[in-house]
């Protein structure tokens, strides 16, 4: 992950990011997994926004380490420009935009 308020390509398998971070995810080169960051105190209010800019059929899945986004353990994200902006309370995350 990276700092606050930071906007991040995502290109490796593999990706933690920060609160705050708005993530572009390009999966030409194979499927993504995205780990939200571990909850509590600190995340209550946090939000993260991904979009994904390419067109391939590789998998991106936003997965919640633990917590639920929504009631489901991972979401994904399906189409060029799918995009999923999550905020969590410190528990639980939720789609908002």
């Amino acid at each position: 992950g990276l700092g606050r308020d930071t906007i991040y390509t995502m290109t490796e398998t593999d990706y933690t990011p920060y609160f705050d971070d708005l993530v572009k995810i390009d999966a030409t080169s194979g499927p993504m997994v995205v780990f939200l960051q571990n909850l509590g105190d600190t995340g209550n209010g946090r939000k993260i926004t991904f979009i994904r800019i390419d067109s391939s059929g590789n998998a991106v899945t936003l997965d919640g380490n633990g917590a639920l986004i929504n009631g489901a353990s991972t979401q994904s994200l399906v189409a060029q420009w799918d995009k999923m902006t999550l905020t969590c309370d410190g528990t639980t995350w939720y789609i908002t935009g």
